[in-house]
C-alpha cells in the first residue's frame, strides 16, 4: 500500500487525477478477485501485494481529489471520510463472517480446496463488490478532473467548464470567465 500511495500519489500529478483514481481503484478491484483464485501462497501473495498497490494509491486519491474540491470552510469534512474506511472493514468483516465458518476446514488434516473456499469467496465478494464501485465511479458518478490539476497543466478553459458544471450542479453564481482567468497569467509556465 505504502508503494501504491507513492506511485499514483506523484504519478496523479503527471496522468491526472481523475485517470489515477479510477485506475488505481480497478487494479485494486480486479486484483482482489484474481486473489481469490490463486493456487499458491506464493501467487496469492503477489496478488494481494498488486490489490494492494492499487488500494493504496486510491487510499491517497480520494483524500487528495475530495480536498481539491472542498471549499476551504469545509474541509473538516476529510476527517468524516475516515468513517467511510471503517464502513467498508465492517463490510469486508461481514463477508468474512458470512463465508468462512461454513466454508473453511475443520482441520488441517482434512483440508482440501473444495473444502476450504471461505477465503477465496471473501477475496471474490471484496472484489466484486469493489469493482461495482469502480464501474460506477466511472460510468454513473463521472468524476471530472480537478481545477487545480487542470491549472497546473495550463487548461484554462477546461477549469472554467468545470467550475462553471460545479456551480450550475449547486446553483450557484460563478462568473469566472476564461479572459479573467488567462489575465492572472500562464500557471503552466511557473
Amino acid at each position: 500500500m505504502l508503494v501504491g500511495a507513492l506511485f499514483w500519489g506523484f504519478s496523479a500529478d503527471v496522468i491526472g487525477r481523475k485517470f489515477a483514481f479510477n485506475f488505481s481503484l480497478m487494479i485494486s478491484s480486479v486484483f482482489a478477485i484474481v486473489a481469490g483464485a490463486s493456487p499458491s501462497w506464493t501467487v496469492l501473495g503477489l496478488f494481494i501485494c498488486l490489490s494492494a498497490f492499487g488500494s493504496g494509491g486510491n487510499l491517497v486519491l480520494d483524500t487528495a481529489v475530495f480536498l481539491e474540491y472542498l471549499p476551504s470552510q469545509s474541509q473538516w469534512m476529510i476527517t468524516a471520510l475516515a468513517a467511510w474506511w471503517g464502513l467498508g472493514q465492517l463490510i469486508a468483516g461481514l463477508f468474512s463472517w458470512a463465508f468462512l465458518p461454513d466454508h473453511s476446514c475443520a482441520t488441517a488434516a482434512t483440508c482440501t480446496r473444495s473444502n476450504n473456499m471461505g477465503w477465496r469467496y471473501v477475496w471474490f465478494a471484496n472484489g466484486a463488490l469493489v469493482f461495482a464501485m469502480s464501474l460506477a465511479r466511472i460510468f454513473v458518478i463521472k468524476l471530472r478532473e480537478t481545477p487545480k490539476f487542470l491549472i497546473g497543466e495550463g487548461k484554462d478553459a477546461e477549469v472554467i467548464e468545470t467550475l462553471q458544471f460545479i456551480a450550475t450542479r449547486y446553483n450557484r453564481p460563478c462568473s469566472l470567465t476564461l479572459e479573467q482567468l488567462e489575465a492572472c497569467g500562464d500557471s503552466h509556465a511557473a
